[in-house]
């Protein structure tokens, strides 16, 4: 198969991430998504809203029938291994996410600046089909976004930790209002 001049061209204008935010970005959504399986187990075994149960097959923590046969609970103990595995994965892929972004100052060249004009102009383009997509430049929506889920994601390490150590960790604790408040945090 022969490669054109224009197909050449379109290549080159092809954007790929370095290998080391590629890596972490998987990593990071890998955790993430098996400590929403496992939390959900977790949520159900003390629900903070009441009402809200999340069905069994959309959690991890293994067969309930097999897990009550032999920790006599619904998958609860399992759920709790996975959620804390996971959990290290999350904190060390986002660790090393985190530390490059500054280091390489990633974080300032793509994130920054983002105004509250921007967002609500570029919004408004977005929801009427007018936004314009520049290969390798984010739109100020995608910054603010972006922004949202590192803060997100520094919040819901800093919740685990504060429940996973309460004691120690009694200060991280205390921000969150007592040790109920990272429970609602997480959930």
């Amino acid at each position: 198969m022969s490669t054109t001049a224009s197909d050449a061209g379109a290549l080159r204008d092809v954007q790929h991430h370095s290998l080391i935010v590629r890596i972490t970005h998987w990593a990071t959504a890998l955790a993430v998504l098996i400590m929403i399986g496992s939390g959900w187990r977790i949520y159900d075994q003390e629900p903070i809203i009441g009402f809200i149960h999340f069905p069994i097959w959309a959690t991890l923590g293994g067969e309930a029938s097999h897990s009550q046969a032999i920790n006599n609970d619904t998958g609860y103990a399992n759920a709790v291994l996975w959620h804390f595995a996971f959990a290290w994965l999350l904190v060390g892929s986002f660790s090393i996410y985190f530390i490059y972004g500054l280091i390489s100052r990633r974080f300032w060249r793509q994130w920054f600046p983002v105004t509250a004009k921007a967002v609500a102009n570029d919004a408004v383009k977005a929801v009427t089909f007018k936004l314009q997509h520049r290969l390798g430049h984010y739109n100020a929506v995608q910054k603010l976004l972006y922004i949202l889920v590192v803060l997100g994601l520094l919040t819901m390490m800093a919740s685990g930790l504060a429940i996973w150590k309460p004691v120690q960790l009694w200060w991280l604790t205390m921000l969150f209002g007592g040790f109920r408040g990272p429970a609602s945090c997480i959930s």
